[in-house]
Parts: C-alpha cells; structure tokens; sequence
C-alpha cells in the first residue's frame, strides 16, 4: 500500500488565500449579480468611480466582468491546486504575475508619472488595495518557492 504524500505547506497556504481572493472576487459579485440584479453597485464599489454616463457604466460593467472572471480563476485554479494538479500551478502563476504587474503599474507607477507625490500617494493606496496587493504578493512568492516540492508530488 502506497503512502499519501502530503501537499507542501507553502503551497496550501498560497492554495487557501487564491481561494479566499477567489470567492471574495469572483463568486460574491458573481451570485450578487445573479440573484438581485444589483452588479452596478458591485462595480461602483470595485471600479471606485461613481456612474455618471452611459460609458462609464459599460466601464463598471467591464470592470464587474472582469473581476468576476479572474475571481473565479483564481478559485478554480487554487481548488485545483489543492489537489496536487500541475495545470493549475501553471495557471495560478499565469493569472498572478500579469495581473500583479498591472496592479503594481496602476497603483503606484503611474501616479508617479503624472507627478503625484509620495505622501499623497501613500494615503491614498492605504485601503483595501494594499491587502490586495499583499496576497497576492504572498501567494506569488510561496508558489515560485515551493515550485520544487509541488513538482515532485504532484500528479
């Protein structure tokens, strides 16, 4: 009888915080939008910006679709991962590295291109985001070192 190998610990704590972002961003916005019709808000609230013509609603739309589907690949991606598949590191790292690169370009890059300053722009991004941010963060580093021992038993 063959012993069971147990995933590595870096691993699973990068697998659970993919799926709490997961549920947090995909399936919430995703059964809120179902079941009362009110994705509007949810995009008013991810966007950030308060709807004021027809555009910037499309933009809340795009914006409430794109979370919702990043959402939840990341909640298939680290379900999967949970259970040793090696497509889903691939897509957890796939999905991680552009979207925190457009996250970290967003944030901080450009307001320092368009001469924000320092102080206003660290007021400004303590919130939310940088939870964001740093679980995401988290999650990239912990499956790029851990690479190694998720190879070996994974199947």
């Amino acid at each position: 009888m063959m012993e069971q190998v147990s995933l590595p610990i870096k691993t699973k704590i990068a697998g659970t915080i993919l799926v709490i972002v997961g549920i947090l961003f995909g399936l919430i916005p995703l059964f809120e939008f179902i079941f009362f019709h009110s994705a509007l808000f949810y995009a008013q609230i991810l966007g950030g910006f308060i709807i004021s013509t027809p555009a910037a609603i499309d933009i809340n739309f795009l914006l409430l679709f794109l979370t919702i589907f990043f959402g939840l690949l990341f909640f298939i991606s680290s379900t999967f991962l949970l259970t040793k598949r090696k497509w889903a590191w691939w897509l957890s790292v796939i999905i991680l590295y552009p979207i925190l690169l457009i996250f970290i370009f967003a944030k901080l890059i450009f307001p320092l291109l368009m001469g924000v300053s320092f102080q206003k722009l660290f007021s400004y991004f303590i919130s939310p985001d940088i939870i964001f941010l740093v679980l995401l963060l988290i999650s990239f580093v912990l499956l790029r070192i851990d690479r190694k021992n998720f190879w070996k038993i994974a199947t």
